[in-house]
């Protein structure tokens, strides 16, 4: 039902033509199937879930981890510059 009224809102702002293949759910399907892989056995999950699921879903993508066949993580190492050269040594902080 949907997609009958964007098409027919389209026309009437006198678009040329509406190619089908370009609307599709598969960006959203996926996103719903990590939320629902997240939520483990829990059929139902609650708002405050959600937004933990959504959270952890963007920290994924943003340090660049992905997941491997077996559910393993893999970190991509081509986003993150890596050297050899030691950290600055901390003083201790003393005990009275």
């Amino acid at each position: 039902m949907a997609f009958i009224d964007i098409v027919k809102f389209l026309l009437s702002q006198k678009v040329k033509f509406v190619n089908p293949r370009v609307f599709s759910q598969d960006h959203l399907e996926q996103h719903f199937s990590k939320q629902r892989s997240r939520s483990g056995g829990s059929g139902n999950p609650n708002k405050g879930r959600s937004i933990q699921n959504d959270m952890n879903i963007h920290n994924v993508k943003e340090w660049g981890f992905r997941r491997r066949g077996r559910g393993n993580t893999e970190e991509k190492l081509e986003k993150f510059q890596i050297t050899k050269e030691p950290l600055p040594k901390r003083k201790c902080a003393s005990r009275k």
